[in-house]
């Protein structure tokens, strides 16, 4: 009975004080989405509480556009933006910027650029969709078509692309195993996260510590077959994100920083923004880099535009400065595919 207690009076804190049960449920297609219509908080970075809709997404319930130009963005944590109130965020800000807007938030945290197009599509049409815009960063370009789960099919002959997809992880398939109870229980969500990371770690070392007890046997090389390089894998990925309606890619540049105001982009983030660049020239869609605004905003206010006090300063995700930058970015960008649309259908 006191056991009952305990648990109980624990749970009741946590709802409390923290989280709700677990806003995420399981995704055959991308491991885990949002649930509708609930709260979640971010303790790691912002303490920001926010609410999703009935879509499962931060942002205000889905209505009428009302002759608004409406932006479905698609992303990942950086979209998703959890970190600071919904009212502060990227998407919120550019609908402020110009009320000719309606931008709607469809970021997921640890969205893959192999999935975007996939994600996309399961919003574009429940919202209306005028225009996408996928906001991508380092990480997206050079990290994920590198991992394992994601698979490139192709012709040897060749090296022409046939498919490249992302497969739910492992950890994802994990959920689903306790998701009727983080689904229901405050307490076990927490718990779930907090052991979540020293789990996966020795997950890591156990798979490690096989691999290296077996002796290599190195694959035999077929020089009969013809590879796709990585930028090739890119190309395709980019071409895979056109639609019907105007898409944008939106790149979010890392900075480091200097005590007298000034910063530079970090040079891997500069690699990573070439590349991404020449892929969507490939694929004949506009690519917007945000190192200029980003790095003005340093300049004018002396803090970073990314990072909270109760994480990291000087990383992490955007803060309320960087979202502010961010937004005017994404308004500029939107205006100027609804005034293209206006001065086509002027004609």
């Amino acid at each position: 009975m006191a056991i009952v207690v305990v648990l109980a009076a624990s749970e009741l804190l946590v709802r409390l004080v923290l989280n709700g049960p677990s806003p995420q449920k399981y995704d055959p297609t991308f491991g885990y989405s949002y649930r509708a219509n609930v709260e979640q908080f971010s303790a790691r970075e912002g303490y920001a509480r926010i609410r999703l809709n009935e879509l499962g997404l931060n942002d205000r319930p889905v209505g009428p556009k009302q002759g608004r130009w409406r932006v479905l963005v698609v992303g990942d944590s950086y979209t998703a933006s959890i970190q600071v109130p919904a009212e502060d965020n990227f998407t919120s800000v550019a609908e402020r910027l110009d009320d000719r807007l309606d931008v709607v938030n469809a970021g997921r945290d640890g969205l893959f650029l192999g999935n975007l197009r996939d994600y996309a599509r399961r919003f574009e049409g429940p919202v209306e969709a005028d225009m996408i815009v996928y906001v991508i960063s380092e990480g997206d370009v050079d990290d994920d078509i590198r991992q394992s789960d994601f698979r490139v099919s192709f012709n040897p002959a060749n090296g022409e692309i046939r498919d490249a997809q992302m497969r739910v992880q492992g950890q994802e398939l994990l959920k689903r195993r306790v998701e009727t109870l983080t689904q229901h229980s405050a307490l076990a969500t927490r718990l779930i996260g907090q052991f979540k990371s020293p789990v996966k770690q020795a997950l890591r070392t156990i798979r490690s510590f096989g691999v290296s007890q077996r002796p290599a046997v190195a694959a035999p090389v077929r020089e009969d077959i013809v590879r796709p390089s990585e930028d090739d894998v890119l190309r395709f990925v980019f071409r895979q994100l056109k639609a019907d309606v105007p898409v944008a890619i939106v790149y979010l540049n890392a900075l480091k920083y200097q005590p007298d105001g000034r910063s530079q982009v970090e040079p891997s983030s500069r690699s990573a923004e070439e590349r991404a660049r020449d892929a969507a020239a490939a694929a004949g869609i506009p690519f917007i880099a945000t190192a200029e605004p980003l790095q003005q905003v340093y300049a004018e206010n002396g803090m970073p535009p990314f990072g909270f006090d109760n994480g990291s300063r000087l990383g992490g995700h955007l803060n309320e400065l960087g979202h502010r930058a961010v937004g005017a970015v994404l308004r500029d960008l939107a205006v100027a595919s609804l005034e293209r649309k206006g001065a086509s259908a002027s004609r």
